[in-house]
C-alpha cells in the first residue's frame, strides 16, 4: 500500500517563518494488522463455523486443538482450517460432540503450528483459548 505523506506548518523554535510544505506519495507501507477469530459457532454435532475479522487462508499444518470443559480429550484431536484460498468465515470438522461434551464446554487452542494468515502474511492472533458458541 502506498501512503500519502504531507508535512507542514514546520518552524525553527522562535521563528515565525514556516517551511514550505513538503509532499511524498512513495512511501511504501507494509500492512501488518494481525487477523482474529471474530466468532466461532457449532452449527452441527461435528462442525464449528469460524468468523475472522479479515480473509484468511491456510497451509497444511494443524491449526486448532479441541478442548472438552477446557482440558484435551483422551485421545487429543487437533483439527486444521484447510482454506487454501481467502476466506472470511470457514467450517471446521470436529469429531461429532455429544450432550455431556456440550455441556461442559468446547474450545479450541491455538497450536504452535498455526499458520492461518491474512493476505500481507500476518498469522492470526489467538492469545487464549477460542470458545465456542452453542
Amino acid at each position: 500500500n502506498t501512503a500519502i505523506t504531507t508535512i507542514e506548518n514546520v518552524k525553527a523554535l522562535g521563528s515565525t517563518k514556516v517551511m514550505e510544505t513538503y509532499f511524498i506519495n512513495e512511501v511504501s507501507l507494509k500492512e501488518n494488522v494481525a487477523p482474529t477469530v471474530v466468532s466461532a459457532t457449532l452449527t452441527a454435532t461435528n462442525t464449528v463455523k469460524l468468523t475472522f475479522s479479515e480473509a484468511v487462508s491456510d497451509d497444511t499444518e494443524y491449526d486448532f486443538e479441541v478442548l472438552v470443559g477446557g482440558n484435551s480429550q483422551a485421545k487429543v484431536e487437533t483439527v486444521s482450517l484447510g482454506a487454501t484460498t481467502a476466506v472470511t468465515t470457514a467450517d471446521l470438522k470436529i469429531a461429532t460432540v455429544d450432550a455431556d461434551e456440550l455441556a461442559k464446554g468446547i474450545l479450541l487452542k491455538g497450536l504452535d503450528t498455526l499458520d492461518i494468515v491474512d493476505a500481507a502474511g500476518n498469522k492470526l492472533s489467538v492469545p487464549t483459548n477460542v470458545t465456542v458458541a452453542q
